[in-house]
């Protein structure tokens, strides 16, 4: 293993960590509504996959 991939391992944890507490503490300021959550939601637990993708292709230089 070497340095990159061991960083990029615990980079995508330390982000999606700080993530998960930043969608769930904004979740408190929202109305009440079933749908404006879901929506919500969906749009949250999509967004965090651009930013773990450019670690991991950061973390693949390291295999060339």
């Amino acid at each position: 293993m070497r340095w990159r991939t061991l960083t990029a391992g615990f980079g995508i944890l330390l982000v999606l960590a700080l993530y998960t507490v930043l969608i769930i503490n904004i979740s408190d300021f929202l109305p009440d509504m079933l749908l404006f959550h879901t929506v919500y939601y969906i749009i949250a637990g999509l967004a965090w996959i651009p930013a773990v993708l450019v670690l991991m292709s950061w973390a693949q230089k390291d295999q060339a």
